[in-house]
């Protein structure tokens, strides 16, 4: 299967089949979340689902400004994302933009796990294709 490889600002991002493969390095500046997320939208329209897997364990907490672009992006339903190496805040913040997307959608379109390890990650992306009948 063909990945394909992208830097967006300092975080390594990759694509194989449906799965978006992120390593947050540092700051996530708002751009850099809409260039993310177009990335994550290609995906979607190519396989009718997608997961994204974030690794976070070398990131900072984003500014308000990529908070309202992560809290206000057009989610579709099929979209799924599987964070690894969070902290207590991370955890935190990712509630918030799971909290704030179902305020504004009256029927949740973005699935978030948290699992602790890249294995657990690959893991319940298995079982939620499973369940799912989404194909890889």
């Amino acid at each position: 299967m063909d990945i394909a490889r992208h830097l967006v600002g300092s975080h390594e991002v990759f694509s194989e089949g449906d799965i978006l493969w992120v390593r947050f390095r540092g700051g996530y500046a708002p751009e850099e979340a809409r260039q993310t997320m177009s990335l994550v939208d290609q995906l979607f329209r190519a396989h009718g689902a997608v997961y994204m897997i974030g690794d976070l364990s070398t990131s900072a907490l984003p500014g308000p400004e990529t908070r309202r672009v992560l809290a206000t992006w057009p989610y579709q339903l099929g979209y799924v994302a599987v964070m690894i190496g969070t902290n207590l805040a991370q955890r935190a913040f990712l509630q918030l933009i799971i909290s704030a997307e179902r305020m504004l959608n009256k029927s949740p379109k973005l699935l978030l796990q948290i699992c602790a390890t890249e294995a657990d990650a690959l893991a319940f992306v298995t079982q939620h294709r499973q369940q799912h009948g989404a194909k890889r």
